[in-house]
């Protein structure tokens, strides 16, 4: 009788350290598996930043090379004025035909805002112009500067609508009288560019100028509807850098000549779930075969421990 009790408090005994030695090893590695997913995410998200700078200084460089041919467009534009009128139409006009970013060149009065010459290659101009786009609604003070439009779709030749970005500027004839000139730039390219960049499977990227106003966007149409928003107030206080808000991490590259802003969006979840929940059933099976290894052990060392004993 003393025997058999002396058996169940040896196996009580063995229980308790077996539950002791299972829930101690099931709480390291709860606890290991929490800072490693932690870790994890981190890492993920670092990578998706990385990702992202990478993607807007891609999309950067194709905005700088589309800068830096305005400028010399606008340039050759500025020194053709100078020339005898003929000698400049023909110039000019093969300059709209040949370079196949410039889609038209039109000169305005400065006061007036009346169209006074326009340079379009082998394109018909309209008859009858009721609204023109191009048109800036301000002036650039200095002959140096120019003005950049938002993106819209040319509405000054008959049977052609292309979607381009009008750059203004003025020059100042020999009389001394100013113009303003403006140059209509195809901006399919980089809209194309822009449109087919991926950051998961909903990220994307647009771009903004310095004070906010979204240049080009994706979802054009949702922004323009009032369907869409972008935190562009929160980007516009970041020169370069990734920031998360809201399960969102947006990325900014500026660009230093216009002032332009590169900003790619991605969303956490998406982009890290997929990774993370695999993660999260490896660590799982691990955890349940650590486990079934804890307990076999601890039984096979009760019996060893208690097998003295129990004889």
């Amino acid at each position: 009788m003393n025997s058999k009790r002396t058996l169940r408090r040896i196996w009580s005994s063995s229980a308790v350290m077996t539950a002791m030695v299972v829930g101690m090893v099931t709480a390291a590695l709860l606890a290991g598996m929490i800072v490693f997913v932690a870790i994890y995410r981190h890492s993920m998200i670092q990578n998706v930043k990385t990702s992202s700078e990478q993607i807007t200084g891609q999309v950067s460089n194709i905005v700088e090379d589309y800068m830096n041919d305005i400028s010399s467009s606008m340039r050759l534009i500025r020194e053709s004025c100078a020339l005898p009128d003929r000698m400049r139409d023909e110039k000019l006009n093969a300059l709209a035909e040949y370079r196949p970013e410039v889609i038209a060149i039109t000169a305005y009065d400065s006061e007036t805002g009346k169209m006074l010459n326009a340079w379009t290659g082998k394109r018909r101009l309209k008859d009858n112009i009721s609204t023109n786009l191009s048109l800036p609604s301000k002036t650039p003070q200095e002959v140096t500067e120019f003005l950049i439009s938002a993106p819209h779709v040319s509405s000054i030749l008959a049977n052609e609508y292309p979607w381009v970005v009008s750059v203004s500027g003025v020059v100042q004839e020999p009389d001394g009288t100013e113009r303003i000139l403006v140059l209509d730039t195809n901006f399919s390219q980089i809209a194309f560019y822009v449109d087919n960049v991926g950051i998961g499977k909903h990220g994307y990227c647009y771009i903004m100028d310095a004070d906010g106003t979204i240049i080009y966007h994706p979802q054009q149409q949702l922004i323009f509807a009032g369907l869409k928003e972008e935190k562009t107030g929160l980007l516009r206080d970041i020169s370069d850098g990734s920031v998360e808000e809201d399960g969102v991490i947006y990325t900014v590259h500026r660009e230093a000549e216009n002032g332009w802003r590169i900003v790619a969006v991605s969303y956490v979840d998406e982009v890290i779930s997929v990774g993370l929940m695999n993660c999260l059933y490896l660590l799982l099976a691990l955890l349940l075969c650590v486990l079934l290894a804890t307990l076999i052990s601890s039984l096979v060392l009760s019996r060893l421990i208690s097998g003295p004993s129990a004889s």
